[in-house]
């Protein structure tokens, strides 16, 4: 082999060493930067999450974007590895941020009321079934057209008996001839209501008769008893305009008709108080029929086992 050929070998060689060498570093450039592209920083993967916040927020697409970047094997995408798109994604959500404050502020007009307890730890209302022992059910007692010779002292002791109290509405007439009756009334406690002289229809009266009708039946109170009622009941519960401005009294009417006088029945006089009866009652009864004196006990009892207790109409009106 002459010189010329030896040389032109010896060049190959080196050329082909060269390239080896070049093939080398190009393989472990490539190893690094594949790399690069499959092992995301830090900073890189909470950009790609924050990207993938906003997109989701914007319009909701399917991709494997929606999958936390950590978890994945692959890397970050090109386009977030651009770092002119890092810096213009993060500059969107920052002002994003600052413009969200300001949205929501226009929207509230008053601030929400705190919460003493988170609403998941909200304390249960206790539930109320029943009324309290102590609150009791009131029905006011009503005795009319009495003072009678008879009937009223039986009434006195059916109510002595239970401990009860009730409201006599009196007759002017009667008071005058029995006004011993009308003492022992007073003297246990109950009290006592105007319900005229005579039982006259009041609306059908003179105003000079029914001053006459009302006065002498106040009178005849205070000449027994030492005090003048502050009530009135009008007979037949007629009453209109002229009747209230006429007489400076509280006119008391009633709520539960016990019919009594109708009747003359004392299971029916029961009966109609069960049908009846509710809290705040004013019951309707009179003092002048032996049938109504028969069906107090029973009526009171019924009452009683009922949880009502016997007050006064004026006791009863304070409520």
């Amino acid at each position: 082999m002459n010189k010329k050929s030896k040389g032109f070998g010896v060049l190959l060689s080196f050329l082909f060493l060269i390239g080896i060498i070049c093939c080398l570093v190009a393989e472990s450039a490539f190893a690094s930067n594949k790399q690069a592209m499959t092992s995301p920083t830090y900073i890189e993967q909470l950009a790609f999450g924050e990207f993938l916040m906003h997109l989701n927020k914007q319009a909701p697409i399917e991709s494997a974007w929606n999958k936390p970047v950590f978890v994945q094997k692959s890397g970050l995408p090109n386009l977030i590895r651009n770092c002119n798109t890092y810096i213009a994604v993060k500059g969107l959500l920052i002002k994003e941020e600052v413009e969200k404050p300001q949205q929501e502020q226009t929207k509230v007009t008053q601030p929400a009321k705190q919460q003493k307890y988170p609403q998941e730890q909200q304390p249960e209302q206790p539930v109320q079934t029943e009324q309290p022992a102590s609150v009791k059910k009131q029905v006011a007692l009503t005795f009319d057209d009495g003072p009678h010779k008879k009937v009223t002292d039986l009434i006195l002791a059916v109510l002595q008996k239970h401990n009860a109290k009730a409201t006599f509405f009196v007759l002017g007439q009667n008071v005058a001839s029995l006004p011993d009756v009308l003492q022992r009334v007073h003297e246990q406690g109950h009290e006592i209501g105007n319900h005229s002289w005579g039982h006259r229809n009041l609306t059908k009266l003179t105003a000079e008769e029914l001053s006459k009708e009302m006065n002498d039946t106040n009178e005849q109170i205070y000449s027994v008893i030492g005090q003048y009622p502050t009530i009135y009941r009008p007979p037949f519960g007629a009453i209109n305009d002229q009747v209230r401005q006429a007489i400076p009294m509280t006119p008391v009417l009633w709520n539960v008709d016990t019919m009594d006088w109708h009747h003359k029945t004392p299971a029916k006089t029961l009966e109609n108080v069960k049908q009846q009866a509710k809290d705040n009652t004013i019951l309707l009864m009179h003092d002048i029929y032996e049938e109504s004196y028969e069906a107090l006990d029973a009526v009171i009892t019924y009452l009683e086992q009922q949880g009502y207790e016997f007050v006064t109409v004026s006791e009863l009106e304070q409520l």
